[in-house]
């Protein structure tokens, strides 16, 4: 078997970094620029509306935070005092708190500018996706309960679409619950 000349230049490169680490090889007379890391100077020019703009997307996105939390917690404990029949007088208020708790977290989500170039990736995109189920269930289970309650004050069998608003309820609430975990923890 016949080794190549470039095969031991490759062979010691290759021990020397081992041996003696990267920084052996830095010039370190000179101080590290961002240029060499591949930065221009374009890349690190401060930007006032591009701090402006951060500035107000992280206040829009932190109010989001905390009404998306308090919509979680209402939600849940709507979902948790509501029954079959017989609902305690403050069912209906936590369901109403929870519908206009939710609609300040849309409002701050929508109003948050969005950056350019922006990739959306990982818990953030799975939030985003799980926007297409909690949204209709927030729509639509405040609809579906006040139909429920007027056909039990009439005292009318659930038969038609209104029967299905526990269920919706707690598909909504679950589906608002998990969108909060994806953007708790790095997944």
């Amino acid at each position: 078997m016949k080794i190549s000349a470039n095969c031991f230049t490759r062979l010691a490169l290759i021990l020397a970094l081992v041996t003696s680490g990267p920084l052996a090889f830095a010039d370190q007379s000179q101080p590290l620029d961002l240029k060499d890391l591949g930065f221009t100077s374009e890349d690190t020019k401060a930007s006032p509306e591009t701090q402006k703009q951060l500035e107000e997307r992280r206040f829009y996105l932190k109010q989001h935070q905390i009404w998306g939390l308090v919509s979680a917690g209402t939600m849940a404990l709507a979902t948790l005092s509501g029954g079959e029949g017989d609902l305690p007088p403050e069912h209906p208020y936590m369901a109403g708190l929870a519908f206009t708790s939710y609609a300040a977290a849309a409002y701050t989500a929508w109003a948050a500018p969005e950056l350019k170039d922006e990739k959306v990736k990982g818990g953030s995109a799975w939030h985003r996706r799980l926007v297409w189920i909690h949204l209709p269930g927030m729509i639509l289970t405040p609809i579906l309960g006040y139909m429920a309650a007027k056909k039990f004050e009439k005292g009318e069998k659930l038969d038609g679409p209104e029967e299905y608003h526990k269920d919706l309820a707690g598909i909504t609430a679950v589906s608002l619950l998990i969108s909060a975990v994806t953007v708790s923890f790095e997944f």
